[in-house]
């Protein structure tokens, strides 16, 4: 099966300018890409399917999954 998602993918920056998106897939995973080049950096398995797009308040990652279940992931 392949991965896809349902949701949008959202742009954070670091302090230094850096952009990066992070996108939530139908296998659970939340993945997080270089904004210059689409470079895969880090995925995180979430084990649900993540069908909302992400939200970031401060620092921390919001976003809904399946099930009715929500996850808060502080970003550093």
């Amino acid at each position: 099966m392949e991965h896809f998602a349902w949701s949008s993918p959202i742009a954070v920056y670091d302090s230094e300018g850096r952009g990066y998106l992070i996108l939530g897939d139908n296998d659970g995973f939340l993945t997080l890409l270089d904004g210059l080049t689409g470079t895969v950096l880090h995925s995180l398995p979430l084990l649900y399917n993540i069908e909302a797009s992400p939200a970031l308040f401060g620092n921390t990652l919001v976003l809904g999954v399946r099930g009715t279940k929500i996850h808060g992931i502080e970003l550093e």
